[in-house]
């Protein structure tokens, strides 16, 4: 099995480095550390943190954004039950990560990320 390229290790530290640190905190020279590579790098191959950040934000709302969109489209199912249920999915979410745009989830903060 071969070894991710820096660029497929580069998105999950962004996320563990969030976790860590918050966004205030987050530099690339720490995002390059927890990803085993050089703060060179991610210039390559994202060129600015901004660009790295909305992709890594781009890549953890993608799953999430088509879970709902298939349950929208879903003709089989009233439509009332499809937007109860994608509003508290929705909710449900805000509630585990309240604050959720300015800090990291719940579930992170405070612990060590694996």
């Amino acid at each position: 099995m071969s070894k991710p390229s820096p660029r497929q290790r580069i998105l999950p530290a962004v996320v563990v480095c969030i976790a860590k640190y918050g966004i205030d905190k987050l530099t690339t020279r720490k995002i390059a550390e927890q990803a085993g590579t050089n703060a060179a790098s991610i210039n390559y191959y994202f060129r600015s943190k901004d660009e790295l950040l909305a992709e890594a934000l781009a890549r953890a709302i993608h799953p999430m954004l088509e879970e709902v969109l298939a349950a929208i489209d879903d003709q089989e199912r009233p439509f009332q039950a499809v937007r109860e249920e994608v509003f508290f999915y929705l909710i449900d979410g805000a509630t585990r990560s309240p604050g959720g745009l300015h800090r990291p989830p719940v579930c992170c903060r405070g612990r060590e990320a694996l």
